[in-house]
């Protein structure tokens, strides 16, 4: 409560507001932070990069890039017939060498006047902040207190009022261009038979970008179209129909090159195109997007392919099913479904173990993320199954233990103790009765049983120790003794070999002989002997 650390506090930039945008609108979100008055940065991240939005007493601006945005702002000016490219790359070369604003230097030029610059900048700055609210997939963050660093491109402020009301007149004419052409990250081609002539001027604009490489927010960025504009302009393609969505194959093609090139993000949202509006009609399919998903490391979305199409193979074909649901399993040993779904097409007597382990792992997953509900129910499976399994019973007290049954957890308990007592494993039983007590502090047989557990490992100790001792001791004793025992023998083994080369003569053999034995055996009989 110190002044200092309160002022500290006071200062700090907390996530004040945080979630999916597949769950709450953009539309939502303004409109709070905008009634609440609230100064802060809302940051909005999706595959295709990072928006960061300013509030400030109602009214919001853009911050980005200041490089990315002249030179879009530049390349609309030319696109208008306001400015040359000369006289932007000359701008462009002061503003490197000097440093100011963009706009600044082209109207001191005297190329363009303070209010042609403008117009297009608001308009610019206006679609950027529009084509916000066209971000589903996608998670924001609010820091509340938050200031844009030193030097950060910002635009006009706007007031949240008015950029809702546009969203709002927008959104009905929205519905209908996306039920047309389905996703703004989704990818055309222009067919080869397509009429150029006589087509809406934007129509013109956007037919040569449909290469089936480009998003449509790709051709918006190449057209210079706002993305309202040119979404507007694919629908009326897309009526007179001479364009198409790009094949599933064709698709996986170009994940592969952008893969390859490096362009994740780009192989991420075409990826999310094919998992969302492509039917996978067969394994083989399945598979392959799989196998793409795998190449970006995305395990988990790769998993729900496989079960997606597992789930529309069930009834043709059980067997199929069955082992994408396998290869979904190993891909992501964390999905529920895929687990669920492979449990559901065994057999619990003739696929028993399997059975049974799925139904363990399940039981670990729902008590791992904390849905006591669910390890419950796959607790009562599990016991029913294997009444007397030890792994199973433990499952039994931890699950119930939790979810506020101590007497289920404890009956649990005193069945694995039994168990542990006719098998004779002294240490198992010494956890279950320390886990028993800990349970329910009155029950006294247990403590009463687990000192007398304790009292009976400290003597096997004393004991091991006793015996240890007396074993090392004889150890010893024969070692020594031995070696005593074998010096003996060898002693008069070479005495009797000594007095035999003596008796036959051999003389030379016989001194050689009394040599060594006075070397090796200095002080014994068989010296004495040689001698």
């Amino acid at each position: 409560k110190a002044p200092v650390a309160e002022e500290a506090i006071q200062s700090a930039h907390f996530v004040t507001i945080k979630g999916d945008l597949s769950n709450i609108s953009l539309s939502d979100i303004f409109q709070t932070l905008s009634m609440s008055q609230m100064s802060g940065t809302l940051r909005i991240t999706s595959p295709a990069g990072v928006r960061t939005v300013y509030f400030e007493a109602g009214k919001a601006q853009l911050v980005g890039d200041q490089e990315n945005r002249n030179r879009l702002i530049g390349d609309k000016l030319i696109a208008a017939g306001i400015l040359n490219p000369k006289d932007l790359k000359n701008a462009l070369l002061r503003q490197k060498a000097k440093g100011g604003r963009i706009g600044d230097i082209l109207v001191g030029m005297r190329v363009i006047s303070r209010d042609q610059i403008e117009a297009v900048v608001q308009a610019h700055e206006e679609e950027e902040i529009y084509s916000l609210f066209t971000w589903k997939k996608a998670t924001f963050e609010f820091f509340k207190g938050e200031t844009p660093p030193e030097g950060a491109t910002r635009s006009n402020f706007y007031d949240v009022s008015g950029i809702l009301l546009e969203v709002a007149r927008r959104k009905d004419e929205w519905e209908v261009i996306l039920r047309k052409i389905g996703d703004l990250d989704e990818i055309f081609l222009t067919l080869p038979e397509a009429r150029r002539q006589g087509v809406p001027e934007n129509v013109a604009k956007i037919l040569p970008f449909l290469d089936g490489t480009r998003s449509v927010r790709d051709v918006s960025r190449a057209t210079l179209l706002p993305l309202f504009e040119c979404a507007k302009a694919l629908s009326i393609c897309v009526d007179q129909g001479i364009v198409r969505k790009a094949t599933l194959q064709e698709l996986n093609r170009l994940v592969d090159r952008m893969v390859r090139n490096g362009h994740i993000k780009e192989a991420v949202l075409t990826l999310s195109v094919i998992k969302e509006s492509r039917e996978l009609n067969t394994p083989e399919d399945a598979r392959l997007v799989a196998r793409a998903f795998r190449t970006i490391h995305d395990m988990k979305s790769a998993a729900e392919v496989l079960v997606a199409s597992a789930r529309n193979l069930w009834e043709k074909a059980p067997g199929i099913s069955r082992e994408l649901l396998a290869e979904a399993v190993e891909l992501d040993p964390k999905n529920l479904q895929a687990r669920m779904d492979l449990r559901s097409v065994l057999d619990p007597e003739e696929d028993r173990e399997e059975y049974i382990r799925l139904t363990q792992e399940l039981c670990d997953l729902f008590f791992e993320k904390s849905m006591d509900e669910e390890a419950l129910r796959e607790v009562d499976i599990l016991a029913e199954l294997r009444p007397d399994d030890p792994a199973v019973l433990a499952r039994v007290a931890r699950v119930h233990q939790r979810a506020g049954n101590p007497a289920r957890a404890e009956e649990a308990l005193d069945s694995m103790a039994r168990i542990f007592r006719e098998e004779d494993r002294a240490q198992q039983l010494a956890t279950v009765l320390e886990h028993l007590h800990k349970l329910n502090p009155k029950r006294k047989d247990a403590l009463k049983e687990l000192r007398e557990l304790r009292r009976r490992k400290t003597d096997k100790r004393k004991k091991f120790v006793v015996l240890g001792g007396a074993f090392l001791a004889t150890a010893l004793a024969l070692f020594f003794g031995g070696k005593v025992v074998l010096q003996r023998t060898r002693v008069s083994r070479l005495k009797r070999e000594l007095t035999l080369l003596v008796k036959q003569g051999k003389k030379e053999r016989a001194l050689d002989l009394a040599r060594r034995i006075a070397r090796d055996l200095p002080g014994s009989g068989a010296a004495l002997e040689a001698n």
